[in-house]
């Protein structure tokens, strides 16, 4: 056996905190799918989003304008024939107040979540990450709050593969002293269509805060995860790692894709952090190409991607994705214009 999906994170629609289209956040654009899939290989995209941009009230109706910057991004995925991650990028919160306090009930989560779903039921291309790396809540609470929102989707007959994750940012070397582990063990999917989405990165604090690395640790550090799953008949994917350009980090990282490989009855594959618009040139994660050339991290593993890579033509694919993106923004019409007239003078 071998991993089915390798892939990236496509940044832009989680970023900022107002609510205007290339002022607040960016959209990563057909460019960035089609470099992806065709020049790298790319087969999913986990694509985070923000709740409050969505479902502006708890309990309302969804954005239509945000819903359709979503739905495009599938259809831009579906195209180069990737499966689509929707990744609730939120921590666990709503403007801040955690999920299951006194201004966010259980019952508005799993609301933002079967009006999401409904969009894109039956759609097997479409999993759903029900929250990113959720933080300050006891492992047995988190694993409640994320059992009812599983029945709660498949009681409307939702049936897409489910990611769930787990507290103390779902890291997948504290996913036994984090209690994760002994939370989940009774977990029930009724369709059995689910995996743990976790994250893994190289640093000492295996926090991502920078691109230092620790030699030996990096496929240590997914072992006693990857043998509870086993024991558990658990499926896992790893949904962020991250690596700089620097050989020795890409070495490590190499270990840990190995390692998953040989492993691949428990893992069912991993996206990469760090691409997408925005992103600094100097961030210490960003992926994206370099001009004519892929970015020397993604060059060091090429091979483990899902298909062979081609050269990269000539044009610069940074600069086509600028300008596309201008492009889609002004093809938004009304909804840029909606957007544009919300602009504090």
């Amino acid at each position: 056996m071998t991993l089915e999906y390798k892939g990236i994170n496509l940044s832009g629609l989680e970023f900022g905190k107002g609510d205007r289209l290339w002022f607040d956040f960016a959209m990563p654009n057909k460019s960035y799918y089609d470099y992806w899939a065709n020049d790298v290989g790319s087969n999913i995209v986990r694509l985070p989003f923000k709740w409050e941009r969505l479902q502006s009230e708890l309990d309302g109706e969804l954005n239509l304008e945000y819903l359709n910057l979503l739905k495009q991004s599938v259809t831009n995925a579906r195209e180069n024939g990737m499966t689509t991650i929707l990744d609730m990028h939120n921590y666990g919160s709503f403007n801040h107040d955690k999920i299951g306090s006194e201004n966010v009930s259980l019952n508005s989560y799993s609301d933002v979540w079967q009006k999401l779903a409904l969009e894109f039921k039956d759609q097997d291309d479409v999993w759903l990450n029900l929250m990113n790396e959720p933080y300050g809540f006891a492992a047995n609470d988190w694993a409640d709050i994320t059992q009812v929102v599983v029945n709660d989707l498949r009681n409307i007959d939702i049936n897409n593969k489910i990611l769930l994750s787990g507290t103390l940012w779902s890291g997948a070397h504290s996913w036994i002293k984090s209690g994760n582990a002994d939370a989940y063990k009774d977990f029930i999917d009724p369709l059995d269509n689910f995996a743990f989405d976790v994250h893994q990165y190289l640093d000492e604090w295996s926090k991502g805060i920078d691109s230092s690395y620790v030699e030996g640790l990096g496929a240590q550090r997914i072992e006693t995860i990857t043998q509870w799953a086993n024991d558990n008949g658990m499926k896992l994917f790893l949904g962020e790692i991250g690596v700089g350009d620097d050989p020795g980090q890409q070495a490590e990282l190499s270990l840990v894709l190995d390692y998953m490989e040989a492993n691949s009855e428990m893992w069912l594959g991993w996206t990469m952090w760090g691409a997408g618009p925005w992103w600094a040139d100097d961030y210490h994660f960003n992926i994206n190409p370099e001009g004519e050339n892929h970015d020397l991290a993604i060059q060091g593993i090429l091979d483990y991607f899902a298909i062979t890579s081609k050269d990269i033509e000539s044009e610069t694919i940074l600069d086509t994705a600028i300008i596309s993106g201008i492009e889609e923004a002004a093809m938004l019409g009304a909804q840029a214009a909606s957007l544009l007239n919300g602009l504090d003078a």
